[in-house]
């Protein structure tokens, strides 16, 4: 997956623009229309500006698609949603899961 397709991708999971994606980032239009029609090439300011909007580092953008552990699609499903959570809703899932493993049998 090119990162390109990543970041397409991970707009597709939140129902985003590029207009979304212009205001969460604060990257230009032109920069990312260029990504996108072009295949032009983004710099690492650029990356890690588009990233953090999605609430991910650069290096999770760069190594989608390039697990070395291989997932599930559930899996996937699950760290994709798990990445448009704030930071808030992420400490309230990581506390449930948690309760969960303290309540096994």
């Amino acid at each position: 997956m090119t990162v390109a397709e990543s970041i397409r991708y991970l707009m597709d999971q939140r129902g985003w623009t590029v207009a979304d994606l212009t205001r969460a980032s604060g990257v230009a239009r032109s920069t990312i229309d260029n990504m996108f029609s072009r295949g032009t090439g983004i710099t690492n300011s650029t990356l890690e500006a588009i990233a953090e909007a999605f609430g991910l580092t650069a290096v999770q953008v760069l190594s989608m698609g390039n697990a070395m552990v291989e997932l599930t699609p559930e899996q996937q499903e699950f760290f994709m949603d798990w990445a448009a959570l704030t930071g808030e809703q992420k400490q309230i899932v990581a506390e449930v899961v948690r309760q969960f493993h303290r309540t096994r049998p």
